[in-house]
């Protein structure tokens, strides 16, 4: 509660004052106009009663009568005093009222002072919360200003650095070897130190972001044959069958295992569970030479020292998502035994396929908007190189983005997208204003 000031409290007390003298005078001058009225009518008859009296005492014969109006006089007296005394009570009366209708006043200004500091309160209250939500609100918007700045700065050196990068592979501080031929996904290095230290390696992203590629590179780096099988759906695919003539018929895995060579195990998520258990005491082969495992041939064989694996998953194994809703939930046991891998799309390989620096950029936003809205759908590396060739064609806008990117969106998903488009300020194109027109064409 705010105190009161010296000057405001003096004011306070001269206004209480004036009102307490204001009353008590009109209250005296309404009782003792009718007080006087009656003192004057009691003086009125004294008067004459005394000079009654005085006639009547000189005459002797009526001396008994003088004696009663001697006594009616004692009683006038008695009701003089009464009367005095009335005036006494109504004055203390008068002054203890003034006294509670003061407290009263007091009570009143001070009951409304508190009102007023109280609803100050709520106002200054609501005034620092509006305050603190600006402050907050302009702090998210300096963050989201420096963010874009930083990643239009990133995209402008992705854009621009798209020479192969020169990788150059030590062991034991020796440099082993150098490549600088090709462009490599910026996992690949990890991924090549990994498998060449015999650990398998599961590598998760979206489809399309040339996870296999980048297998076949590894491969070629370590100067192992490379086996591919695209997923496990049973367990015949990796350990082999003896057909009709009872002749045995290698698999994949098979050669990798009893060969040497690089085992690339694609869409693994999309395999059946019980099949890849078959798997896991192999997969234990690559860091230990000394495991065996029981093929359909009959024979028990052992691993080759330089058997190596690789799997490919859109997920993580937890089974189904919105975006790959066929895909498996993977054994733990399975899982455990792989060192997993974030593989995205990337930039500077795209970049190198693709020379139209509008139509990538209209693609890497599309990207990054439907992920940032949830939107189910894909932008991929190969719908970014179709949609260059089909360009190249003589293809028209419209058809080029229907063949490459529209596909089975919605237009609640392309109104969408376009608002952001519009939204984020992104610089037009022939092909973010082609994808508008459509959107208004599917409404």
């Amino acid at each position: 509660m705010t105190t009161l000031t010296d000057d405001e409290k003096l004011e306070l007390g001269i206004y209480i004052e004036e009102v307490i003298q204001k009353e008590l005078q009109r209250l005296i001058n309404q009782e003792g106009k009718d007080i006087s009225k009656k003192i004057e009518s009691k003086v009125a008859l004294e008067t004459k009663i005394n000079t009654l009296t005085n006639r009547l005492l000189s005459k002797s014969r009526i001396k008994g009568f003088v004696e009663s109006i001697s006594i009616t006089m004692e009683q006038y007296l008695k009701d003089l005093d009464d009367i005095k005394q009335f005036r006494d009570d109504i004055r203390k009366e008068i002054i203890s009222s003034l006294s509670e209708y003061k407290e009263s006043l007091i009570k009143k200004a001070t009951d409304e002072t508190n009102a007023l500091i109280e609803k100050q309160k709520e106002t200054i209250q609501s005034t620092a919360v509006e305050a603190y939500e600006l402050a907050n609100y302009i702090e998210n918007v300096k963050k989201r200003v420096i963010n874009d700045i930083v990643a239009k700065a990133t995209k402008r050196i992705e854009i621009e650095d798209v020479r192969p990068r020169t990788i150059e592979i030590y062991q034991n501080g020796e440099l082993e070897k150098v490549l600088d031929k090709e462009l490599y996904h910026q996992q690949f290095e990890t991924i090549y130190k990994l498998i060449k230290m015999g650990l398998p390696v599961m590598l998760i992203g979206p489809t399309g972001s040339g996870k296999s590629v980048c297998a076949g590179q590894v491969a070629n780096a370590l100067d192992l044959p490379m086996y591919y099988t695209n997923n496990a759906s049973e367990e015949y695919k990796l350990l082999g069958f003896t057909d009709a003539h009872g002749k045995y018929k290698e698999t994949q895995f098979y050669k990798a295992f009893k060969d040497g060579g690089l085992f690339f195990l694609d869409e693994i998520d999309n395999s059946h569970p019980s099949a890849l258990l078959s798997l896991n005491s192999a997969i234990g082969a690559t860091t230990n030479g000394n495991i065996y495992m029981a093929f359909e041939d009959g024979q028990y064989t052992k691993a080759h020292p330089n058997f190596r694996i690789i799997a490919a998953a859109n997920t993580w194994g937890n089974g189904a998502n919105r975006m790959y809703c066929g895909r498996s939930e993977l054994d733990s046991a399975s899982l455990d035994r792989f060192i997993q891998l974030y593989f995205d799309y990337d930039h500077r390989i795209e970049k190198s396929i693709i020379k139209d620096d509008e139509l990538l950029q209209f693609f890497w936003n599309f990207r990054r908007i439907i992920s940032d809205c949830g939107i189910r759908h894909t932008v991929t590396t190969r719908n970014i190189d179709y949609a260059s060739k089909l360009k190249e064609a003589g293809f028209t806008t419209e058809q080029i983005l229907q063949y490459t990117i529209v596909k089975e969106l919605d237009f609640e998903d392309m109104n969408i997208i376009s608002q952001r488009f519009d939204d984020e300020g992104i610089e037009p194109s022939i092909y973010s204003e082609g994808f508008k027109k459509m959107a208004l064409k599917k409404a």
